[in-house]
């Protein structure tokens, strides 16, 4: 039998794959493919990355990095700028158009979203809450625990 930590780590998993299946048909709409609207949303909340940064932000591999950058230029949702400072560097920044089409992709999220969450009883929701605060807090901590240096001994 699971103890109270693995079935709280098979729930979030569950409800990780959950929230993906409810708004899949969002990301099945976009008029670029996924990987490339991930690309341009973390452009959108980081702007100014070189594309070496955005390859190790993404986990992404820096020759499809650039190949997929390369298409959102061509579509008019990104801009590359020189580097003010070192000219040898191409900055990477959100165009209008991209943010248009992030406000709408997110507002089709948000509102999906929001017709699954309306079924929870407002009193379970404030619980829920709370709960997720936890967790979240958890989480900083964990983060910041791993990214602080180590003292030496």
């Amino acid at each position: 039998m699971p103890n109270l930590h693995e079935t709280l780590i098979d729930l979030f998993h569950e409800i990780s794959r959950l929230l993906h299946q409810n708004v899949h048909s969002v990301f099945q709409n976009l008029p670029v493919p996924p990987a490339a609207w991930m690309l341009a949303h973390h452009i959108e909340h980081h702007p100014g990355l070189t594309v070496s940064e955005l390859a190790r932000r993404t986990s992404i591999a820096k020759s499809h990095v650039s190949t997929v950058l390369e298409d959102l230029s061509q579509r008019g949702w990104i801009d590359k700028r020189q580097d003010p400072a070192d000219h040898r560097l191409v900055r990477i920044y959100p165009a209008e158009q991209a943010s248009e089409h992030m406000r709408r992709v997110h507002a089709d999220i948000k509102h999906r979203l929001t017709e699954v969450v309306a079924i929870i009883p407002e009193d379970q929701a404030a619980r829920l809450i709370t709960d997720l605060q936890y967790f979240r807090n958890a989480l900083k901590a964990a983060s910041a625990a791993k990214t602080e240096p180590h003292e030496r001994r």
